[in-house]
C-alpha cells in the first residue's frame, strides 16, 4: 500500500539501443554544429 511510486521502469534492449543511437545522433549533431560555428566565426572575424 502506498508503494506505487517505486515501480521501476524497465527498458527493453531494443529500446535501450534506440535511445543510445538517438543520443549519439544528437551529440554528433551538436558537435558538428559547434565545429561549423567555429569555422564560420574563424572566417568571418
Amino acid at each position: 500500500m502506498g508503494r506505487g511510486e517505486e515501480s521501476p521502469v524497465e527498458l527493453a534492449p531494443d529500446q535501450l539501443a534506440g535511445a543510445s543511437v538517438l543520443g549519439g545522433v544528437v551529440l554528433g549533431g551538436a558537435i558538428s554544429l559547434v565545429i561549423w560555428a567555429g569555422i564560420v566565426s574563424f572566417f568571418v572575424f
